[in-house]
């Protein structure tokens, strides 16, 4: 009660301090301390040119120590991994530095702690939110291993292929990249962080990963609360009376199909984990993403009627599933507002 009183309460250093008072109020503190560490970490009044991504490095680097190496994707690696430009983004303020890192210094070997089985609630979109998104400031500028990954493995090519509803990228292709990096980011670090499953009590998937998460249903033996998060808007709207080339139509079909895919998934994880876990999964969302999908674009007024079956599917599933469940961010009971996903599919 004390120790999360402190918690709740402080930013970190007293929480670090009571590391070094001895092991028993030790192990009684690292449990609280990182079971969600993220969301703590970033509970600060930012400015908008501060460095998020070089603010969350140490504890990112910290968590992925404990994480396989078939888990860590090309992306990831060359953003916290690989960190010969890290002395470049480290904050001038050594007060702000990280949770992790003040443990990290009070630890003869810290790497002999997996301090990512502490971890249980996996929430990224509160770090992708921060100012608009990671690299609106100056991270990717100084982290050539970044830079270099996007333009060699393809991924910046790829967002501008993928941006066909995207007016960006006929203007400023840079902020497409840096939107789409950000989202690889957020699902490869989502993913990885995940590794405990066993001990996950909430997470926010983002739709457009939850294949990998399928395979994985039955090690969330305690997941209680799941939001999946629509971190792609995948409808088109005619913008700047562009004619659409071969190559955007075909993406247009394609995605099209990844839609309906992202609902099947999504449904098929909710009564996989019914199946599995009978009774742990008490609470549902299904939200926008507040950069890719802005809410009041979310709500438009489309006729749940018209996506079909489908969604009287999701309503049985949720409804006789979970006690709360939502598609639109607001919180309804026992009962399933349409509007949001309707659109989303159609």
């Amino acid at each position: 009660m004390i120790i999360r009183y402190v918690a709740a309460s402080d930013e970190g250093g007293t929480l670090a301090a009571l590391l070094r008072t001895n092991k028993y109020v030790c192990s009684a503190t690292l449990p609280i301390m990182y079971e969600k560490s993220l969301l703590w970490r970033l509970n600060v009044d930012y400015s908008y040119h501060d460095d998020t991504l070089a603010g969350l490095l140490p504890l990112n680097q910290l968590l992925l120590r404990s994480v396989p190496k078939d888990r860590i994707t090309p992306l990831l690696k060359a953003a916290y991994l690989d960190n010969g430009d890290q002395a470049t983004v480290e904050r001038e303020n050594e007060e702000q530095l990280t949770v992790a890192t003040a443990v990290s210094n009070n630890n003869s070997n810290p790497t002999k702690i997996s301090y990512l089985a502490f971890v249980t609630t996996i929430d990224i979109q509160i770090v992708f939110h921060q100012h608009i998104s990671f690299f609106y400031n100056k991270t990717l500028d100084v982290n050539t291993h970044l830079s270099n990954e996007l333009e060699s493995g393809g991924y910046s090519e790829r967002y501008l292929v993928e941006g066909v509803n995207d007016h960006l990228k006929y203007y400023d292709p840079d902020k497409v990249i840096h939107l789409g990096a950000a989202r690889d980011l957020r699902r490869d670090l989502t993913w990885a962080l995940s590794v405990n499953a066993e001990n996950i009590r909430s997470i926010v998937i983002p739709l457009a990963d939850l294949a990998r998460y399928l395979e994985q249903v039955h090690r969330f033996k305690v997941l209680a609360d799941v939001t999946f998060l629509i971190d792609r808007d995948l409808r088109y709207s005619q913008r700047n009376g562009r004619e659409l080339s071969t190559q955007d139509q075909e993406m247009l079909r394609f995605q099209r199909i990844e839609r309906i895919r992202h609902y099947e998934e999504m449904l098929s994880f909710v009564q996989k984990h019914r199946q599995i876990h009978m009774g742990v999964l008490r609470t549902g969302r299904c939200i926008p993403d507040k950069i890719t999908m802005p809410l009041r674009r979310f709500r438009a007024a489309y006729d749940h009627r018209s996506a079909g079956s489908h969604l009287n599917d999701v309503l049985y599933a949720f409804n006789d599933t979970l006690e709360y469940v939502t598609v639109t961010g607001i919180w309804s009971s026992n009962q399933l507002d349409f509007h949001g996903l309707a659109e989303f599919l159609i």
